[in-house]
């Protein structure tokens, strides 16, 4: 099985996931959740200020965590 990859990481809006995520969550490292998407190959971070992030959900049932910078140029 190939890992899941999200990509551009750094980046300043869209994030895409090489797999369609049945659901995500962005949380913030204090551990407030920002966001949430559902059945979708990509997610926006616009909005969310400068910094690291949590990516958490699952693609295919299998769960994923992974960590994300957000900046405010590509």
């Amino acid at each position: 099985k190939t890992p899941l990859r999200i990509f551009p990481n750094p980046s300043a809006d869209l994030v895409f996931f090489s797999e369609p995520f049945d659901e995500v969550q962005i949380i913030s490292v204090e551990g407030r959740l920002l966001k949430t998407k559902k059945n979708s190959p990509f997610i926006d971070l616009g909005g969310l200020l400068e910094g690291i992030y949590i990516i958490q959900g699952s693609v295919n049932g299998n769960p994923f965590s992974k960590t994300i910078v957000k900046t405010n140029s590509n």
